[in-house]
């Protein structure tokens, strides 16, 4: 018998390793209502519904929230014309002590 993909996560570990995030960020996203439950000792999801809650979350339009979001945290390419260099690195050309 072939091995089922496992549908129920018992535990947060399995939960945050599904998702691949942090624990700061499972707490955020349970906040923002991450199909999840708390029993007894343990938590308990089903991938079906957390992948039904990102196609959700996911779906959201940040148009309004971009110009709040630092920089360093949107990945744009960097544009170069024929009389401009290319960005060095910070220690680039710096001795030793």
């Amino acid at each position: 018998m072939a091995a089922q993909n496992k549908k129920i996560l018992t535990s947060k570990q399995e939960i945050m390793d599904y998702i691949g995030c942090s624990h700061h960020s499972f707490r955020k996203y349970v906040e923002n209502g991450l199909p999840a439950r708390y029993e007894e000792g343990r938590w308990m999801a089903h991938s079906d519904n957390i992948d039904d809650f990102f196609r959700s979350y996911t779906r959201i339009c940040m148009k309004n929230v971009i110009k709040t979001i630092p920089d360093e945290d949107i990945e744009t390419p960097v544009k170069l014309n024929s009389t401009s260099k290319p960005p060095q690195s910070p220690l680039k050309g710096t001795s030793k002590p």
